[in-house]
């Protein structure tokens, strides 16, 4: 079973003893997690503590929407796939701007959008906007469009 990630939990906390809320649908999924554990002789797990992200705005109008199009507007002027040019501005992102990575194989790679915080979309689309100035792409904002 994958790890389970709360993006957002209420707590209380006493000296040695720290308690989670959980929210639907992990008020089934982490119960069940625990028992699967537990069964197999678990008796202990890591546990990472932050606080919660501030995730990436989605839809018409968005962060993610915004990073898109203008992806999409060079891969038009390029004639190469989005994903190709979406790669390539993320490794730029990461070169130019601190853009976060994960490990794959023992390779450092640029993280996925979809697990993106508001200010790790804001750096994406500051890339985009780098790139194509360093390349001479031409960008449709939404106003324009």
């Amino acid at each position: 079973m994958p790890d389970i990630i709360l993006p957002s939990a209420p707590f209380k906390f006493t000296r040695k003893l720290v308690t989670f809320g959980l929210d639907d649908p992990f008020e089934d999924i982490v119960p069940a997690y625990l028992e699967l554990q537990e069964r197999n002789g678990v008796t202990r797990l890591r546990v990472s503590i932050s606080k919660p992200r501030r995730e990436r705005s989605t839809g018409k109008g968005s962060q993610n929407t915004h990073f898109h199009g203008h992806c999409q507007d060079i891969a038009n002027q390029t004639g190469n796939a989005l994903s190709v040019v979406k790669e390539t501005v993320k490794e730029y992102a990461v070169e130019w701007l601190g853009y976060p990575t994960v490990e794959f194989c023992r390779k450092q790679i640029p993280q996925s959008e979809a697990d993106c915080s508001v200010e790790e979309a804001t750096l994406l689309i500051d890339a985009v906007h780098l790139f194509a100035d360093e390349w001479d792409f031409a960008l449709i904002e939404a106003e324009d469009a």
